[in-house]
């Protein structure tokens, strides 16, 4: 797939018509066709443009994915809380939906884990095979918490263990480790593992 394909793909995937992309770029909606039927190459300040608004890398927009697996489905997560015993771990099942190099989780309410569990939402991108980097954000209780993710990801195993860093309870700031596994077994053992280290 090459840029035209993606420009397109990602275009009707976000539900946005060339004028509006367009007018994002700073283009007229004619050199919007022109690139979406590969009769021109965006300059660089434009191919950065059409990325941004397209929500996609400049990797992505020429047609270049990550080799990676399909991750979509189920998976286990686990956060270390911050509060109280440090080897206390909040398990949540979490459903994934997984578009190029973007992987979005949300947690499963029908089987949160955890006494301490909370809906979140998290968004990861992949930067290599085995670095994911993104945001997570509370949506009960807290719906303040907000904060950064990193996690080292063995594609093939399915599983990683990272860290997380965040602001929650009235701008407090605070930080802990955090797991992802395809099960609660795999996950149980990365957390005792994590414990076993604190």
């Amino acid at each position: 797939m090459g840029m035209p394909e993606v420009m397109r793909a990602q275009r009707h995937a976000l539900g946005m018509s060339q004028a509006q992309l367009a007018a994002l770029v700073g283009v007229t909606t004619r050199q919007i066709a022109r690139y979406e039927k590969g009769e021109q190459q965006p300059a660089l300040n434009l191919a950065v443009k059409l990325a941004e608004s397209l929500q996609v890398s400049l990797d992505e927009l020429a047609g270049q994915f990550a080799d990676t697996p399909d991750l979509s489905g189920s998976w286990w997560m686990g956060w270390q809380l911050a509060v109280g015993d440090p080897r206390r771990w909040d398990p949540h099942a979490v459903i994934a939906d997984h578009t190029r190099s973007l992987i979005r989780f949300r947690t499963d309410s029908q089987h949160t884990a955890g006494a301490w569990s909370v809906g979140w939402d998290c968004e990861l991108r992949i930067h290599d095979r085995h670095t994911l980097v993104g945001w997570f954000h509370c949506l009960e209780d807290d719906p303040t918490g907000i904060g950064a993710l990193y996690l080292d990801f063995d594609p093939d195993d399915e599983h990683g263990r990272g860290l997380w860093v965040g602001r929650r309870l009235g701008n407090e700031r605070q930080e802990g480790r955090f797991a992802l596994a395809r099960t609660r077994q795999v996950l149980d053992v990365l957390l005792s593992v994590d414990a076993e280290d604190t």
